[in-house]
């Protein structure tokens, strides 16, 4: 059984005290503790709105959900405003935003729950919960509170990027370079970008951090409460890896490390240049005359090439004896390995020359030119009378 008591125009004077409920039959008769009751007439234009977090600082991990509670007196009803350093995330007028963060309101018990579901270290930092009361497009009461989630955690998500990126990986000499390292973590990790110099493919120094020197300059970067980026350039020179390192005290993480390779020649890991005389001739295939001075030359980078290169004639293999007046020779780089061809004063033997050099290990590294030989003519000039007559003979 239940009554309800009913005050209707209720006055501060009047009505305000100690209310108690009895209830008695028969056998019994019982009172209730005493409740105090305190009736405020407000105005009719009257608004008001507090906030009282419950707990604000939140330092513990959170691995399924992050949760604020927040009390609440207010009238009328405010809109709830979430944001996180500025940035919104719940708008309480509106349905759309990110799903992740939920804001839940109990109006019997003027609370208000703020929770972000699956946190990570991105979620690290400080957060407003603001309360409005707006009428006729104006805010006529307002409160904000701050909220924060600082946990200590260990760098992660470290890497380095390499800009700007080769489809084949190959940067031509002395092109500038960026090399980005990011990690997060809290507090926020310190960064060391280190370089392993590579002679070759199977011959390589220890990592070591490269220094802001002539050689390397660094730049400040847009950074958050947790993400740490380091930005640094250099001209590309050496070949070899680099690699991020984060770290804070709660641990150290290494970022995977990032081949680089230069390119002193055309931008390929093998490639054929063909000099004719002395000067360089431009793509795959070449016109030469009887008697010409020919060097062709096998370049394979050496972070993605063997020192074993080899040649083919018109799909032979290439042999010194079936040629007289050529030579083979060896001229590697620092960064490559360099076979080359030297045709002395090449003759009409064969007018269509097909080479091929290839990585004689099978690492994929194979291209091909073509020499095409032309008769050297003898030009004359021959005056008969007035008339002018030029003749051509093949020598």
């Amino acid at each position: 059984m239940a009554r309800e008591y009913m005050i209707e125009n209720a006055s501060s004077e009047r009505d305000s005290g100690n209310y108690s409920c009895r209830a008695s039959n028969s056998q019994r008769d019982v009172t209730s503790e005493p409740t105090s009751v305190y009736i405020n007439v407000m105005p009719l234009d009257y608004s008001n709105v507090t906030l009282v977090p419950d707990h604000p600082n939140i330092t513990d991990i959170a691995e399924d959900e992050l949760r604020w509670l927040v009390m609440y007196r207010a009238y009328p009803e405010p809109i709830f405003i979430w944001k996180k350093e500025g940035k919104l995330l719940v708008d309480s007028s509106r349905s759309d935003g990110d799903k992740r963060y939920k804001l839940e309101q109990k109006l019997q018990d003027g609370q208000i729950f703020l929770e972000i579901s699956s946190p990570t270290t991105t979620d690290i930092g400080t957060y407003t919960l603001d309360a409005m009361i707006r009428k006729d497009d104006k805010i006529v009461a307002e409160h904000q509170v701050l909220l924060s989630y600082f946990t200590p955690v260990a760098p992660n998500f470290t890497v380095v990027e390499i800009n700007p990126e080769s489809p084949n990986g190959v940067i031509p000499f002395e092109e500038t370079i960026t090399m980005t390292c990011k990690s997060q973590g809290y507090p926020k990790p310190d960064l060391t970008l280190e370089f392993k110099q590579c002679f070759d493919s199977g011959n390589c120094t220890n990592f070591a951090p490269v220094s802001e020197d002539h050689t390397y300059s660094s730049s400040p970067s847009e950074e958050t409460v947790v993400n740490a980026t380091s930005v640094w350039s250099t001209k590309a020179r050496i070949h070899g890896y680099y690699r991020c390192v984060g770290e804070n005290r709660h641990g150290t993480q290494l970022s995977a490390a990032k081949e680089f390779s230069v390119a002193e020649g055309p931008h390929e890991v093998l490639s054929l240049e063909v000099m004719v005389n002395g000067d360089p001739k431009l793509g795959q295939e070449t016109e030469v005359i009887e008697g010409d001075n020919v060097t062709i030359r096998c370049r394979g980078n050496k972070m993605r090439t063997s020192s074993n290169l080899e040649w083919t004639l018109n799909t032979s293999p290439l042999d010194l004896k079936d040629h007289p007046n050529t030579l083979l020779r060896q001229v590697d780089t620092d960064l490559s390995y360099v076979s080359e061809y030297v045709i002395k004063s090449i003759t009409l033997q064969t007018t269509d020359l097909d080479f091929q050099c290839f990585d004689s290990q099978e690492r994929g590294a194979v291209t091909r030119t073509r020499i095409y030989v032309n008769r050297k003519y003898f030009y004359f000039r021959l005056y008969i009378k007035n008339y002018f007559v030029m003749m051509e003979i093949p020598t």
